[in-house]
């Protein structure tokens, strides 16, 4: 009888123990990767950039920092960080990636400075891309919703 009561616990246990689905490794995007944003419009705005972030992280979140001055140009309006006097396009530093998320092949994130949500697709290790939402501050209007795409290659 008791040897009965092991064999049904044990399994019940191998069962249980099985019968989980497993969780994927989020994808790895820690590294250096330069970014491309294209035809990011709304508005009557439309702005393409280019950046360079290095990014780090841990299990499945990251965070990141821009390496080297970014490019942003927009014709229909100037972006408020862009220098006084210029009249469409900049070079730029100090942007941020935060709340950044990954999941199997997939990755969400946020950027201070351009006050973006992107969201995309791991494609492999070296090559992801997305769609981006920009609440872009703009002079002299204020803020101009925009949507594009970004892609972006690990260097």
């Amino acid at each position: 009888m008791r040897s009965v009561r092991l064999v049904a616990i044990g399994a019940l246990v191998t069962v249980i123990a099985c019968s989980g689905d497993q969780v994927p490794d989020p994808a790895a995007v820690a590294g250096t990767w330069s970014f491309t944003y294209a035809n990011v419009t709304g508005s009557g705005v439309t702005c393409n950039g280019t950046l360079t972030f290095t990014i780090t992280q841990s299990g499945d979140t990251f965070a990141g920092q821009q390496v080297g001055a970014g490019t942003v140009s927009c014709t229909g309006a100037v972006p408020t960080f862009i220098v006084a006097g210029a009249t469409d396009s900049s070079t730029f530093g100090g942007e941020t990636m935060y709340a950044g998320i990954a999941s199997s092949n997939q990755v969400a994130f946020a950027l201070g400075l351009l006050q973006t949500r992107d969201a995309g697709t791991v494609t492999s290790a070296t090559v992801m891309s997305g769609t981006t939402t920009w609440e872009l501050p703009v002079k002299p209007r204020g803020t101009v919703t925009l949507n594009g795409t970004w892609s972006a290659v690990k260097e």
